[in-house]
């Protein structure tokens, strides 16, 4: 930008007043003095308001830039070349601070959608206890709708507070939260960062239970499989072998007998291990949205029909119009398998119910809860209730639980027991 005529023009009356006010104190011409003195005066006027006028057009700048308002223009027509110039490179400054702030801000919601994205849990905490970021993972994880500070958390755990407090960075502590959907196992792991002076500490949680969860499974299933197929690798040849042999024998022979339980008991077992192969092969789910309301209710006529017990069956639809995405036959396994489970346990109980509550929370994870006032599952049955063949009752499988919560799992849901006391026992479907 070249130097405008009038700033030169400036400068040089300003330097040749102060050379001729000092040639007229020195002669002696005071009138002269007096009127080069107030040229310079009023010359240095107009540089210092020239200057101070760019000064509050860059302090109106720097507002802009702290408030974050942009909408300010100069004028650069209808002024003159200098006063264009300036206001052209000060127009450009607002641009390029408003592009890097909106730079900034998108990056910001970028990141910020990530976050809210994965399935760790973070908090970022500053050396207070405030919470300066989180996102839902986390939330969901606490079982808590908003958090400001790190005290908030012993409405959970007196402990956890106490724990988020002395984690240091590099350290993993596991902690069990109970829930309204049980208990949760979490990790949290911390690190530490330093950003405008301020220390800040950023916790990772995770909820461990559910890899355990399905860990668990995969190590089942795979047993299941070489099981089964040992088994039948053993049993077959046998049942074939009998069979022959039982073809070709006399009726009155007297080892017929023996080839006829050997036989019988060989299909026996074949008809057995078949059943458990039901846990290594659920279909993949043919998925459609249909109506919770409409499908229960189906379920739960189908039910009536199996028991003569006196049941009290409650159902809660909220809202009334609640849809779910999942494969219909799929499920109506599992809210039969639970049905029929709550009826074996109704069976001394004077008044019994089976109360049916499926919702939206307000994470939007659909939750169909079942519970009835039947027997308590004592604690250390209800740890392996989930593991397959497993069972405490006399002509049971122990598949059913198993089976419902694969199905779950190939839903991207989970199937829990919430809890089970002398008053109720509920189980939860959970469609995350």
């Amino acid at each position: 930008m070249k130097i405008p005529i009038r700033i030169i023009i400036s400068i040089i009356t300003a330097l040749l007043s102060a050379t001729l006010i000092t040639i007229s104190a020195v002669h002696g011409l005071w009138m002269l003095f007096t009127i080069f003195l107030i040229i310079l005066i009023w010359t240095l006027y107009l540089i210092i308001k020239s200057y101070v006028v760019q000064l509050k057009k860059l302090n109106i700048l720097l507002d802009a830039v702290e408030n974050n308002d942009f909408s300010f223009h100069f004028p650069e027509t209808k002024i003159d070349n200098y006063e264009a110039q300036i206001n052209y490179i000060f127009n450009r400054m607002r641009k390029i601070l408003s592009q890097t702030k909106s730079e900034i801000v998108e990056k910001e919601k970028y990141y910020s959608i990530i976050l809210d994205k994965v399935s760790t849990g973070i908090i970022v905490i500053d050396k207070n206890g405030f919470v300066s970021q989180i996102n839902e993972a986390a939330l969901s994880l606490i079982s808590l709708p908003v958090l400001t500070h790190i005290n908030q958390l012993k409405k959970i755990d007196n402990s956890f507070t106490q724990i988020v407090k002395e984690l240091t960075p590099g350290v993993t502590r596991k902690i069990t939260l109970n829930t309204l959907y049980g208990d949760k196992t979490l990790t949290i792991e911390s690190a530490s960062i330093v950003i405008n002076g301020n220390e800040l500490k950023i916790l990772a949680i995770n909820d461990i239970e559910s890899e355990l969860e399905e860990n668990e499974i995969d190590s089942w299933i795979k047993l299941t499989r070489v099981l089964t197929h040992e088994i039948m690798n053993g049993i077959s040849p046998i049942t074939s072998l009998s069979e022959r042999l039982l073809n070709k024998s006399d009726i009155n022979d007297p080892s017929r007998q023996s080839l006829e339980v050997i036989n019988h008991t060989g299909s026996q077992l074949i008809s057995f291990i078949n059943s458990y192969r039901q846990v290594t092969k659920i279909p993949t789910p043919e998925c459609q949205v249909f109506s919770l309301k409409d499908f229960l209710s189906i379920e739960i006529t189908a039910m009536k029909s199996t028991t003569n017990l006196p049941i009290k069956f409650i159902l809660n639809v909220e809202p009334i119009d609640l849809m779910i995405y999942a494969d219909k036959n799929l499920i109506a396994r599992i809210v039969l398998n639970l049905l029929k489970n709550a009826i074996q346990s109704l069976s001394h109980q004077k008044e019994p119910y089976i109360k049916i509550d499926a919702y939206e929370d307000k994470e939007e994870k659909v939750i169909i809860d079942f519970s009835n006032n039947g027997e308590k599952i004592p604690e250390e049955i209800a740890k392996q209730i989930f593991i397959p063949f497993f069972t405490t009752k006399a002509n049971g499988s122990g598949i059913g639980l198993s089976i419902s919560r694969q199905i779950m799992r190939q839903h991207n849901g989970t199937l829990k027991l919430s809890y089970s006391n002398q008053n109720e026992t509920r189980f939860s479907m959970i469609f995350r």
